[in-house]
C-alpha cells in the first residue's frame, strides 16, 4: 500500500486518531491520579477503586466519541454523556495541575508571582476541554468525509435493516 493511494482525509483521520489516543492516555492518568488522591488505596476485592473509577470515566468518554462519530451523532443523550465525561476529565486535569504546582515552585513564579499557581490549572483545564472539543469536531468531519469517499452513492447503497414501513405488523 503506497501513500498516494490514501486520500488526504484518511491520513488526517489517522493522525487525529493517534492524537486522540495519546490525549486519552493523558486524561486517564490525570483521572486516575485524582481518584487515587481522593480515595487512597481503597479496593473491592482485588480491584483498585480509583482504577475502576478512572476506567469507567474514560470508557464513557471513548464510548461517547465512538457514538458521536457514528449514527448517533445527533442524539442529545450521547452528547450529554460525552459532555459530562469531558467536564470530569477537565476537572481532574485542573486538580492534578494544582497539586503539581503545590509540590514544586515553577520558575515563572519569579516573574508572575503567586497568581501563576491559580491561573495555570484553570488555563490548562480550559485547554484540555478545548482540545477535546476540537478533536471531536475534526474527527466527526474527517470520518464523514472518509466514509463518503469510500462508500457507494446513496442510490446504490442497500440497507440490511428493514425500515418501519416494510416490517410485518402486529
Amino acid at each position: 500500500m503506497n501513500l498516494k493511494s490514501l486520500s488526504g482525509d484518511r491520513v488526517i483521520l489517522f493522525l487525529l486518531g493517534i492524537a486522540g489516543i495519546m490525549f486519552e492516555m493523558v486524561n486517564f492518568s490525570t483521572t486516575y491520579g485524582t481518584f487515587l488522591d481522593w480515595l487512597g488505596a481503597m479496593t473491592i476485592g482485588f480491584m483498585s477503586i480509583p482504577l475502576l473509577m478512572a476506567l469507567a470515566i474514560c470508557m464513557v468518554d471513548l464510548l461517547g466519541l465512538v457514538r458521536l462519530l457514528g449514527k448517533d451523532s445527533k442524539n442529545i443523550y450521547v452528547r450529554i454523556y460525552w459532555g459530562v465525561a469531558m467536564t470530569i476529565n477537565a476537572g481532574t486535569t485542573w486538580y492534578n495541575t494544582s497539586l503539581a504546582l503545590r509540590s514544586h515552585t515553577p520558575i515563572g513564579t519569579a516573574v508572575f508571582g503567586d497568581g501563576l499557581s491559580i491561573a495555570v490549572p484553570i488555563i490548562l483545564a480550559l485547554v484540555v476541554g478545548g482540545i477535546r472539543w476540537a478533536l471531536m469536531h475534526h474527527l466527526m468531519h474527517y470520518s464523514a468525509a472518509a466514509r463518503s469517499s469510500s462508500s457507494p452513492s446513496r442510490s446504490t447503497r442497500t440497507s440490511s435493516i428493514p425500515s418501519i414501513s416494510t416490517r410485518r405488523g402486529n
